[in-house]
């Protein structure tokens, strides 16, 4: 394991990966990525029973495209569990001195209002710290606080996951959940 992810087992119940009917209205979105809520209850409560702290948010997620480097907004600390790869990398990142920074708009879950921020990097001036392709009905639990990017140089595939979000760093995450 490094400090940036962990490939962990959920319970083997093929119901964590039937997405039929689960994704509700968009919440918000980034660029080319979508949050949708879940609009089956017994399927949060599925999800909510598995872990002795639940997660502070779970949400359908949708991906169009490659998404720089970048850190997420909200949450230090989450688990995707992949329904549809697509076959896409995500790498872990550490800025160089010659890093380049990207100014943007972000979604602020306290203020519930989009804030311009740095949004993250350029390729250039990054040292690849680690990376992983997830296949279909895996889990990670990611620590999103560090800057990451997904990435599929042949394909503009759709991929979805369902993400759990929880409100600690990553180690906090994993301590508490055990993983």
């Amino acid at each position: 394991m490094t400090h940036y992810f962990k490939k962990i087992e959920l319970s083997s119940s093929q119901s964590l990966y039937n997405i039929n009917g689960l994704k509700g209205d968009l919440k918000f979105h980034y660029g080319l990525i979508r949050y949708f809520n879940i609009k089956d209850t017994e399927y949060i409560n599925n999800i909510n029973s598995l872990f002795k702290i639940p997660p502070a948010r779970i949400y359908f997620v949708e991906g169009h495209g490659i998404i720089l480097p970048h850190r997420d907004n909200g949450q230090a600390s989450c688990i995707n569990i992949y329904l549809i790869t697509g076959n896409y990398r995500t790498a872990f990142w550490k800025p160089g001195p010659s890093a380049v920074p990207r100014k943007g708009r972000r979604y602020d879950h306290k203020t519930k209002s989009h804030v311009e921020v740095s949004i993250g990097y350029f390729y250039q001036g990054l040292e690849l710290m680690d990376s992983f392709v997830a296949e279909q009905h895996e889990a990670y639990a990611l620590n999103v606080n560090e800057f990451h990017s997904v990435d599929n140089p042949t394909s503009n595939n759709i991929r979805s996951f369902i993400q759990l979000q929880w409100d600690m760093s990553f180690g906090e995450m994993l301590d508490a959940l055990n993983l």
